[in-house]
């Protein structure tokens, strides 16, 4: 019995002493591996049973053979590092290399297939179990092209378990894992997958097959999935495993996914059967479906649903936030004690509603439906007479008044909605009014409205569409770049979702090349509405006019396109004071004076609800008259960092707070009457008049003294002096201060005295003391010229020579200017001889060189009027 019992003794010892952690302790070099061989592995052996292995800081190669391979240790971890990962390399294109690894733990480190770039059809097998212990990554790499054929795959049949970060991509591996990780198994993870933008190159190589593509459909059914590229579609859903619903803990994320199989079958895309809940920005595109299951809540908000399938509610609550509404041909089913909250306060259209079973008929519902299947503050209204465009319009036809592509195979008639889904509608190609007869005309998101008209110069198309819903897509005037081409738009349009206008433009700066899209129907809504901007190919450098007094609150963002092309006519054109009374006005070009003001209208102030963005914009109309803007209706807070030039005044009105970081010059009066006025730089016109009304404020964030001319406070004009926060009763606040020096009539010698730096020698007429080349006067002359700050004249624009005039000169009226023209620099027998500008008014003085073999010079010529 004793020597029994000494050999059992013998035998444990032995185990234990066998029994170890083993670590690697450098990287496999290119062509080797440490996976099945002792090759860098501290106790010098090829992993085997009874041992756990560890790599922490190195790279773990795999063999480059087309082999099977199973992992020999009883566990294999990967922890953080530098450079920790396990990386399957392979034989190349058109092979498989299959591990097995009972328990691979991811402790923060990299799981990663590599074979090459410029490798196809290569797959990178991992079988066994994978337990995620603190966050780490997946990826597999590909070529830096979209559409590419060639990357890898990195197949994870494998079980994956733990409730750590895993991320797909990013800029693990120098940002090039662009290639696919698919997952093959039902997996009971439970923590966040994050598919991130590969950073190298910023693209996904395939257009099929996408940086995660699930291959079963429980592969994530108990985790959150993290949609955070920056290119749309980050996942895909492998065609074979397309038998029922591809069931997701919960979404999240931004990007835009759509819910198609590898083959373009719809896919059906159930969310929060676990009880998860998630917040998704993105939106769902394709012909699938989406399901919401379990107890939580699920909400959507940012961008329109454009999925054509289904929406269920089995569970829970899907909610639709600002912006997130679904497809109008979408079928709506909600089970009983589930709920489709509508957080976005406004009627969602769909085709059909189903609740706890029972088919509802066409109407409104909202939180007054009995029963709690609909919450919040929006409406749902079903609508079955739905009619899409299937077909979209070419070149010469319309659908507008015909049967064209419609789904009914009839011209639009009453008692219908019509839907241009992601296609083309076309106006008739010639003049004249046409009334579409639909109940609804929307414009969906990837649809585009498109005014051709004539074709003739000067021509004019007028549609009246009695309901016309801005849902996301395009509308443009775009004949051919068709001098004056112009569509009138009546009836009433609504911006539904945010959408892109535009009218067209030929690519000559300065020419008459553009067409005019004119809202005369008011405008109405409260999401974006952009133009111009990248939409139409960035073509649109043409006319926008808004000719109605809209009750529109959203913002018009005003984006530069290619080009911007009249200099008259800008990109947005006010036709009526009150085109943008509640809506706030964000000018975000690179072009200066993105906006024009009719002539015709400036009647009064221009009344903006409130102002933003970063461009200068010059306060004069069409014919260069001074032109008065009314901001802040709308009572909102906003800042603009851009400069407002030229002779026009500022009114501030509305409760808010109107920040101007700019450098303004406009010349004309300032008025705050309501709310708060706040300048960053002390700018105002030496020659206006501040006004505050009671209760208002000036609020001067500069440091600096501002001199004008006259300064009104609640009604009572002050004396001469300076005026600031410790003597204005609250009116004026800041560190800054207001001084009045009554207008003496010597323009120029009154500009010079505010450089206060500068000596009586230097303040002459012909001076120079910035040495920029420019006299004094000549700096004066020019609008946003400074005698103390080198600037640079104006170069050749398409032949064309413009100079802008500093209004203070031009309303003291103490120089004159001229153009001035010379085939040799002025040397005889030619000296400077004046010649005709093209425009020559209270603004501008230009002139475009004649064309032909004879060289010829140009140049500004200013000089002193003598005072009466």
């Amino acid at each position: 019995m004793s020597l029994q019992l000494a050999a059992l003794s013998t035998v444990a010892l032995t185990g234990s002493v066998l029994a170890a952690d083993v670590t690697l302790n450098n990287n496999d070099a290119a062509g080797t591996s440490s996976f099945a061989a002792a090759g860098q592995w501290n106790n010098t052996a090829a992993p085997s049973a009874g041992n756990n292995y560890f790599n922490g800081g190195f790279t773990l190669r795999t063999t480059t053979t087309a082999s099977t391979t199973t992992f020999a240790g009883d566990a294999l971890t990967i922890n953080g590092g530098a450079a920790g990962r396990l990386l399957g390399k392979g034989a190349g294109s058109g092979t498989t290399q299959t591990i097995t690894v009972p328990n691979l733990i991811l402790n923060g480190g990299r799981l990663e297939q590599a074979g090459g770039e410029n490798t196809n059809n290569v797959i990178f097998a991992v079988n066994g179990a994978i337990n995620v212990t603190a966050a780490s990554s997946l990826g597999a790499i590909g070529a830096n092209t979209n559409g590419a054929t060639n990357f890898e795959i990195m197949d994870i049949g494998a079980t994956i378990s733990g409730s750590e970060v895993l991320t797909v991509a990013g800029s693990a591996n120098g940002g090039v894992n662009r290639g696919v990780v698919r997952l093959s198994a039902a997996n009971p993870y439970s923590g966040q997958i994050d598919v991130l933008q590969p950073t190298n190159g910023n693209t996904i190589s395939s257009t099929t097959n996408r940086l995660l593509q699930l291959n079963h459909l429980d592969a994530l059914r108990f985790a959150t999935l993290g949609l955070a590229t920056t290119a749309q579609n980050p996942i895909s859903f492998a065609a074979g495993v397309n038998t029922g619903s591809f069931r997701v803990g919960a979404i999240t994320g931004s990007a835009g996914q759509v819910l198609t199989d590898t083959a373009g079958n719809p896919v059906t895309l159930e969310v929060g059967g676990s009880g998860l809940e998630g917040f998704y920005s993105g939106a769902l595109r394709g012909n699938g479906n989406l399901v919401k299951a379990g107890s939580g809540t699920m909400i959507i908000q940012g961008q329109a649903q454009t999925y054509t399938g289904s929406t269920t509610i089995l569970g829970g609550v899907l909610s639709l936030g600002t912006g997130s509404l679904l497809h109008n041909s979408s079928t709506v089913s909600i089970a009983s004690g589930a709920a489709l909250d509508l957080f976005h306060e406004q009627t969602d259209i769909v085709k059909s509603l189903t609740l706890n079973g029972m088919p509802q008929p066409n109407g409104i519902y909202d939180s007054n439906t009995p029963g709690g299947y609909i919450t919040g503050p929006g409406k749902l209204k079903v609508d079955s007479t739905n009619v899409t465009l299937t077909t979209a319009d070419l070149l010469g036809a319309s659908s507008f008044n015909s049967a064209g592509g419609w789904s009914n195979l009839a011209a639009p008639a009453p008692g219908s909605n019509y839907y241009t889904d992601a296609l083309t509608l076309r106006t008739p190609a010639a003049e004249g009014s046409f009334t579409f007869e639909g109940d609804s005309l929307s414009i969906e998101p990837g649809g585009r409205f498109i005014g051709k008209g004539a074709g003739t110069e000067n021509s004019q198309q007028t549609i009246v569409v009695n309901n016309l819903i801005l849902n996301g897509g395009l509308m443009d005037q775009a004949h051919s770049s068709i001098p004056g081409a112009t569509l009138n738009v009546e009836g009433n349009v609504t911006v539904a979702a945010s959408s892109f206008v535009g009218a067209l433009s030929g690519p000559v700066v300065g020419s008459n090349t553009v067409e005019v899209l004119n809202f005369i129907a008011p405008i109405s809504g409260s999401v974006t509405l952009h133009v111009a901007g990248t939409g139409n190919a960035s073509g649109n450098g043409g006319v926008v006019r808004l000719s109605g007094a809209n009750p529109f609150t959203g913002t018009v963002s005003v984006e530069q396109p290619a080009r911007i092309t009249s200099l008259t006519d800008r990109l947005l054109q006010l036709n009526h004071l009150d085109a943008l009374q509640n809506a706030t006005l964000n000018l975000v070009t690179t072009t200066e004076d993105p906006m024009s003001f009719t002539s015709a209208a400036n009647t009064g102030a221009f009344r903006i609800g409130a102002l933003t963005g970063n461009i200068n914009q010059r306060l004069e109309d069409t014919t260069g008259a001074a032109v008065s803007i009314n901001v802040g209706g709308n009572n909102e807070s906003t800042n603009y960092d851009g400069a407002l030039t030229g002779p026009g005044s500022v009114v501030k009105s509305g409760s808010g707070t109107l920040t101007l970081n700019g450098a303004n010059t406009y010349a004309g009066s300032t008025t705050v009457s309501a709310g708060t006025l706040a300048l960053a730089q002390a700018s105002l016109s030496d020659t206006g008049t501040v006004t505050i009304a009671s209760g208002a404020v000036l609020n001067l964030t500069h440091s600096a003294t501002d001199v004008v001319a006259s300064l009104v406070l609640n009604g009572v004009e002050q004396e001469e002096g300076v005026y600031n926060a410790g003597n204005s009763g609250g009116r004026i606040t800041g560190s800054g201060s207001i001084e009045v020096v009554a207008s003496t009539g010597g323009g120029f010698s009154s500009f010079m005295d505010q450089f206060t730096g500068l000596s009586a020698e230097d303040k002459a007429a012909d001076a120079d003391p910035d040495n920029d080349g420019l006299s004094n006067l000549l700096e004066y002359a020019l609008d946003g010229f400074d005698p103390t700050v080198a600037n640079t004249l104006p170069s050749l624009a398409s032949g064309t020579l413009s100079f802008t005039k500093r209004a203070l000169a031009v309303t003291n009226g103490d120089v004159s200017y001229a153009i001035e023209a010379s085939p040799t620099l002025g040397a005889a027998p030619q000296p400077w001889t004046a010649v005709t500008p093209d425009v020559n008014n209270a603004t501008t003085i230009s002139y475009t060189l004649p064309t032909g073999p004879v060289r010829n010079f140009v140049r500004l010529s200013v000089s002193p009027i003598a005072e009466q």
